[in-house]
């Protein structure tokens, strides 16, 4: 393994240790939460939303999911399970959106693109519009081709567009996948589809409850020029009680950082969890607290996490949020929590005491001093201790402050070395990130 920059919860770094553990990194939801609620009557019931939410260089642009025609609200209200399946078939499903000068403030427009009860005066975007994901290039080589979208068009199928600027949409290419969908970039050159790519129910769960359960999982489509498509395989599946939902996905120095929706079938209730993952196709789902707590008003059943947003060194993660469970009739709202960049996860001792972490081997190279995220309480303090098998090649100075990679300088130059092991001792401190800063090179001796 060379020299780079590591995370708290890469499987290197994790590396079997004992008396220390995963926890998310500190989240602050926006006072002003909830940001957006449905208040129009075209908006007559807004569930997961799915919010998409990019900055232009100008403004904050935001599409979001809605039921424009919504039976199982009008006819049966809050007796949801008396509503046969006939009437969540007729739901007429479509594409909002908003625009604001802050992200906080939201306006919706009037922008004269569908028809709704004869008047035009809305913010539709598209009508039969589901599970729908936007991105935004500015740098694309084609003007035409700065936004992006992935959607379904219910009991027609997944498909992609393209538009100059985010509302006229046009191109369209139907492509493999069934409904919450994303596309990112993959370190190879590839666009990643992440879709759910069948919906079954528990047999074992109707036999045994009399009453099935939906069992979904989250797969990978591959392609260079959406014409051909490669399934990649399975990235996630669970059982009822714990299975994914949805995925979006934010780049790192080294792979991918996933956001991912679990959800419990039989309680409706769904949280936040982050995902790892090296290549796009291949995740692992980080095991610890949910990232969001579902802890306010407005959330405290349902969390549906949109794209990430990297914004004045911190992730802004605008998501889809409701009090009721997923499997009632639910006010979908607008909510916005924020975290710092590369403060996703951490390692954290158990108990009252000094813990080690012991990386797996390390290719070292010459130099004085390594980068680090790390929060430190009063009292407490981190340190780091280079190994080449038994022998101590250096040894680090207390780190007694919470530090955004900061400088953890070390007592004596360390030498080159392969194969060579850090050692960390926390003590009411955590570590998420430590190495080679992408844009600093001068810490290194040659």
């Amino acid at each position: 393994m060379e020299w780079r920059k590591f995370y708290a919860f890469e499987p290197v770094v994790m590396n079997r240790n004992s008396g220390v553990r995963l926890t998310p990194g500190a989240v602050c939801k926006h006072p002003d939460n909830p940001l957006l609620k449905g208040d129009r009557p075209w908006e007559q019931s807004m569930d997961n939303i799915y919010p998409n939410v990019i900055y232009d260089g100008v403004k904050y642009r935001c599409w979001y999911g809605v039921f424009l025609k919504d039976p199982v609200r009008e006819y049966y209200g809050d007796r949801f399970h008396e509503a046969p399946n006939s009437a969540f078939y007729e739901r007429e499903h479509g594409l909002c959106y908003a625009e604001s000068i802050d992200g906080i403030t939201w306006h919706k427009p009037a922008l004269g693109l569908c028809e709704y009860n004869g008047d035009r005066q809305n913010n539709i975007v598209l009508e039969d519009a589901h599970g729908v994901g936007v991105s935004y290039n500015p740098d694309a080589e084609w003007p035409g081709r700065r936004y992006r979208l992935v959607m379904q068009k219910p009991k027609k199928g997944m498909y992609v567009a393209w538009s100059p600027d985010g509302l006229h949409w046009e191109d369209w290419r139907k492509v493999s996948g069934q409904m919450h969908n994303n596309i990112f970039r993959s370190n190879m050159g590839e666009d990643f589809l992440v879709t759910r790519i069948k919906t079954a129910h528990s047999i074992r769960w109707k036999e045994k409850h009399g009453k099935h359960a939906m069992v979904r999982r989250i797969g990978v489509c591959a392609t260079v020029d959406y014409v051909n498509w490669e399934h990649r395989g399975r990235v996630f599946s669970g059982g009822y009680r714990a299975q994914p939902y949805s995925l979006v996905a934010h780049p790192l120095s080294v792979g991918f950082l996933g956001f991912v929706s679990v959800i419990d079938e039989i309680t409706g209730h769904v949280e936040s969890r982050l995902a790892h993952s090296y290549n796009g196709c291949r995740w692992r789902l980080l095991r610890s607290k949910p990232l969001i707590p579902n802890d306010t008003s407005y959330d405290k059943s349902c969390i549906f996490v949109g794209p990430p947003l990297q914004r004045d060194g911190r992730l802004r993660l605008y998501y889809g949020a409701s009090a009721e469970p997923h499997n009632h009739r639910r006010d979908g709202v607008l909510a916005l929590a924020t975290i710092g960049a590369d403060r996703y996860m951490a390692l954290e001792p158990k108990g009252d005491k000094p813990r080690r972490v012991k990386t797996a081997p390390i290719n070292i190279r010459p130099m004085k001093a390594m980068h680090v995220t790390a929060d430190v309480d009063d009292g407490g303090f981190l340190e780091c201790s280079v190994l080449k098998g038994r022998r101590v090649l250096a040894v680090s100075e207390n780190l007694g402050i919470s530090t955004t990679n900061g400088l953890l300088l070390f007592k004596e130059q360390v030498p080159e070395a392969r194969s060579a092991t850090l050692s960390f001792r926390l003590y009411r401190s955590r570590l998420f990130s430590f190495g080679e800063d992408e844009e600093t090179s001068c810490i290194f001796q040659t």
